[in-house]
């Protein structure tokens, strides 16, 4: 499981170890006029109107426990980008919908599963981290195995193993 508090400070962001997301926010009441978290006041489950609900693809493979779950935030809370052992997903933050990551706008485009370095036979098992580039421009993923860039298009930019050789 994965907590992520949203960069606003209204809400708090959990993506379940079955791959579901959770949004809980608080709410702008007269005890709380900033509507930013606080433990006086208990956040509520929000859905989009909608009624969708956001949930990666979850690599069935391997066991749960073993499979690399991770989220983040863009800066304006807009979307989140996670993934729970499967393929990267990446969902509008007030509609719920799968979206791919495009440098001219958002829009359903494809999907892409995390690249193994060259040599690296063994599954991707273990923590990935993924973080957007201060402008959004690409992101960085960081795995035991390697850290990557990709661009817009989720396209590997480069690829960086940790097993150097000597």
């Amino acid at each position: 499981m994965q907590l992520i508090y949203t960069n606003s400070g209204s809400g708090l962001l959990v993506l379940a170890s079955s791959g579901i997301h959770k949004l809980w926010k608080w709410q702008q009441k007269v005890c709380n006029p900033s509507g930013k978290s606080t433990a006086s006041i208990v956040p509520r489950l929000w859905h989009p109107v909608n009624g969708a609900v956001m949930f990666n693809d979850v690599n069935e493979s391997k066991p749960t426990e073993e499979s690399a779950s991770c989220i983040a935030l863009s800066k304006n809370d807009a979307y989140v980008l996670s993934a729970s052992g499967g393929k990267v997903s990446l969902f509008n933050m007030m509609t719920f919908k799968l979206c791919i990551w495009n440098i001219d706008g958002w829009g359903k485009l494809k999907s892409r599963s995390l690249q193994s370095p060259p040599g690296y036979t063994s599954s991707l098992v273990g923590d990935t981290k993924v973080q957007y580039h201060k402008y959004q421009l690409n992101l960085l993923v960081v795995h035991e195995s390697h850290i990557a860039i990709y661009d817009p298009d989720l396209v590997c930019l480069k690829l960086v193993s940790s097993r150097t050789r000597r």
